[in-house]
């Protein structure tokens, strides 16, 4: 898998990459109602997992996240310092909502759409 490729040296990939694949596997990434969470593609420059992680972390302040998708109001990711998922506040960046798994950061991200 080419995602699994540019990921591999990151320390942090432990805590979440199983699970990422696993939905990855149903479902390559989802675009509903103004959620996106990222797919597998890393050719895709809107919606791909990669380029997502480069532009959001082009900026200082969050450089210590792993981005998983995002909405109109906010954005989902895993946090390097804190080692723990969270809903961000977009703009802000402030903290909405942690979690213990990626699957109850994604199922609540989901559920906010619904």
């Amino acid at each position: 898998m080419k995602l699994k490729e540019k990921v591999d040296n990151n320390k942090y990939e432990e805590f979440w990459f199983s699970d990422y694949v696993a939905f990855l596997k149903i479902q390559n990434g989802l675009d509903y109602d103004g959620l996106v969470i990222y797919n597998a593609n890393i050719n895709d420059e809107n919606n791909g997992f990669i380029a997502a992680n480069e532009i959001w972390n082009e900026n200082e302040w969050e450089d210590s996240y792993v981005f998983f998708g995002d909405s109109n109001i906010s954005w989902y990711c895993f946090s390097k310092t804190k080692n723990t998922f969270m809903e961000l506040d977009k703009p802000s960046g402030d903290i909405i909502c942690k979690y213990a798994t990626l699957n109850e950061l994604l199922e609540a991200a989901i559920k906010n759409v619904l």
